[in-house]
């Protein structure tokens, strides 16, 4: 900050975000600065392109410079994206937009919230395999793996919440444009199912799917799309922390509203949650309704 040097940690990193309004390079005997100038609002053709493309808190807000933006581990920090607490963010060594939640440290230290961590954890950036990867944990002391979590003990107060960073997509079976990937909706489910028996293999359980677990990536390496492969990919997202109550859904199986939940198939629940989610890529469904028989053969 200020008057400080940027050090860049390349570390086989093809790139490097400098986030400052003013950055200091020294190369050698020579010091630079290199300085970047923001305007304070954006003509409405700007603003049109901003809107037309998923979610506009994806963006850094215009009139934020860089001197003043909030950095966590290796994340500098953009807005929270909207009706959700993940806020969205870029890699400051590899410049990639990344996604980032926070957790309790009492539901972080839970066996089944770091089982889930866990098994996240192993798919990184890679999205072959249908799940959503986690790309890194830490806590509010910059420390990664979290302070309370390290095998070390701290001199100082362990924190009370973690962090962990994502991929970050666009758009969601939610509120993705449908018309413009029109024949490929039936892949993309598919590749979404793909990554459900990924997690049921490992003996984990959803337990919340809805189209805003289902996520769609665009990958640059295939820009230019051909008959048989497209430049999309579909992804499910693994909740870390389950509600208690489900929010109505049709999403949510008719047993849950019936029974308390606790005797119930959990994978079978999955498979209702996945299945009412692609509904949304096909036509308007009845948001924030339970699913009863009357929607049920509405819906059919």
């Amino acid at each position: 900050m200020g008057n400080q040097d940027l050090k860049l940690y390349m570390l086989e990193r093809k790139s490097c975000v400098m986030r400052q309004k003013r950055n200091f390079l020294r190369i050698g005997e020579y010091r630079f600065v290199l300085e970047f100038i923001t305007q304070g609002h954006c003509n409405d053709g700007e603003k049109a392109k901003i809107e037309s493309h998923g979610y506009r808190s994806l963006y850094p807000t215009p009139s934020a410079y860089p001197a003043h933006s909030e950095a966590s581990w290796n994340v500098w920090l953009h807005n929270y994206i909207p009706e959700t607490s993940v806020r969205s963010g870029v890699n400051i060594y590899t410049g990639d937009p990344v996604a980032v939640k926070q957790l309790p440290r009492n539901i972080a230290s839970q066996p089944d919230t770091r089982a889930r961590l866990r098994t996240a954890s192993q798919y990184g950036k890679t999205l072959e395999n249908g799940v959503l990867g986690i790309l890194d944990t830490w806590c509010k002391h910059d420390i990664s793996p979290p302070c309370f979590c390290a095998k070390e003990k701290k001199t100082f107060n362990a924190c009370h919440k973690m962090f962990y960073s994502m991929p970050l997509a666009k758009h969601s079976f939610a509120n993705m444009q449908w018309s413009r990937i029109y024949e490929d909706r039936s892949m993309l489910c598919y590749q979404t199912l793909m990554g459900l028996a990924e997690l049921h293999a490992q003996n984990i359980s959803h337990g919340n799917i809805r189209p805003d677990s289902l996520l769609i990536f665009d990958e640059p390496e295939l820009s230019i799309p051909t008959k048989d492969i497209r430049n999309f990919r579909a992804v499910i997202s693994l909740d870390m922390q389950l509600p208690e109550k489900p929010n109505a859904s049709i999403c949510i199986a008719p047993e849950i509203w019936k029974e308390d939940g606790a005797n119930l198939d959990k994978e079978k629940l999955d498979i209702w949650g996945i299945a009412a989610s692609w509904l949304f890529a096909f036509f308007q469904v009845p948001k924030e309704r339970k699913m009863d028989r009357k929607l049920h053969l509405l819906l059919i």
